[in-house]
C-alpha cells in the first residue's frame, strides 16, 4: 500500500515524540546546511517479514528495496 502525504502533514508527524519539523530544524543546526522535506510517501509491507528501505541521493536518484526477511 502507498499513500502520498503533503508537506504540512509530514511536518507534524511524530517520531519518538518529536515532530518531523523539529527533527529537521535540529539537523539543520547539526549539519549547517538547509534541509527541506518536500514530500513523502507511506509504504506498508504486506507482512512483518518484509522490510522496505530507501535512499535518495543529492542528485535526486531514488533507491528502494523490498526484502523478504
Amino acid at each position: 500500500m502507498q499513500l502520498a502525504i503533503d508537506h504540512q502533514t509530514v511536518a507534524s508527524l511524530l517520531v519518538n515524540g518529536k515532530s518531523i519539523a523539529d527533527i529537521t530544524a535540529l539537523e539543520i543546526g547539526n549539519v549547517g546546511e538547509n534541509i527541506a522535506v518536500r514530500r513523502a510517501l507511506y509504504l506498508h509491507a504486506a507482512s512483518e517479514k518484509q522490510q522496505i528501505a530507501s535512499y535518495v541521493h543529492s542528485t535526486g536518484k531514488l533507491f528502494c528495496v523490498l526484502q523478504n526477511a
